[in-house]
């Protein structure tokens, strides 16, 4: 069971304050990340300029995965 309440706080702050225009799964997401201390993985086709500039600013490592046919 995913259990969001570890970085729940982080969420918020990331969504409010941190990064304004970043959406909730993508904060949601990058919380995650740095919680956990952990590389965000994205599938290829779901990367934007935006995912490379918020890892980055972060201090998170993004890794594009290959999407499965």
């Amino acid at each position: 069971m995913a259990d969001p309440r570890p970085y729940t706080a982080l969420m918020v702050d990331l969504l409010l304050r941190r990064h304004r225009g970043i959406n909730k799964t993508a904060a949601d997401f990058l919380a995650a990340a740095i919680h956990y201390e952990t590389a965000l993985h994205v599938i290829e086709g779901n990367v934007s300029t935006n995912w490379e500039v918020l890892c980055d600013m972060e201090g998170v490592e993004l890794r594009i995965i290959p999407a499965s046919g």
